[in-house]
């Protein structure tokens, strides 16, 4: 009797921990969503403001920084016909400058096939990754189609 009550109770147990784990899990899952959300919102509503009429139709990376409001500063880069155009957007002023004769680097940027899927956080990357620490990044690389890849949001500065 005793080992039947010993089982029931570890089993018990065994089972209220993963009871807890699907919830840590589904609110972990809610959180990071409820972040991507915010950031890509903030991003998105710049690009669309500013730079709606050059990525219409193209492949095109996107790195913000996001300082305080009125303190961000948007990178875009867009895959055009023969050339690469950059595009700086800081306090709602835009700079744009045409890239002829692009290092491999950035050739190497626009290969979709090299990117994650799903959406990463600073914390998410290899453990050999030190810790992020400074004001926060994100980075998509969004096709022709609007289909976003290897996003991901971290930090400007590593310790």
């Amino acid at each position: 009797m005793k080992k039947i009550t010993l089982i029931f109770a570890f089993l018990s147990v065994v089972l209220a921990c993963f009871a807890q784990q699907e919830y840590c899990d589904y609110e972990e899952a809610r959180i990071r969503d409820r972040i991507r959300e915010e950031y890509h919102s903030i991003v998105f509503s710049v690009v669309e403001k500013h730079a709606q009429n050059y990525i219409d139709g193209r492949n095109f990376l996107v790195y913000s920084i996001l300082g305080v409001v009125g303190n961000r500063t948007h990178l875009i880069v867009i895959e055009e016909d023969g050339f690469f155009r950059e595009l700086r957007i800081r306090n709602d002023s835009l700079t744009s400058m045409e890239i002829r004769e692009p290092n491999e680097t950035l050739k190497l940027a626009f290969d979709k096939t090299i990117y994650h899927t799903g959406t990463k956080f600073g914390f998410d990357f290899p453990d050999e990754s030190p810790m992020p620490s400074g004001l926060p990044v994100y980075f998509v690389f969004v096709d022709k189609v609007g289909n976003f890849h290897g996003e991901s949001i971290t930090s400007v500065f590593f310790l």
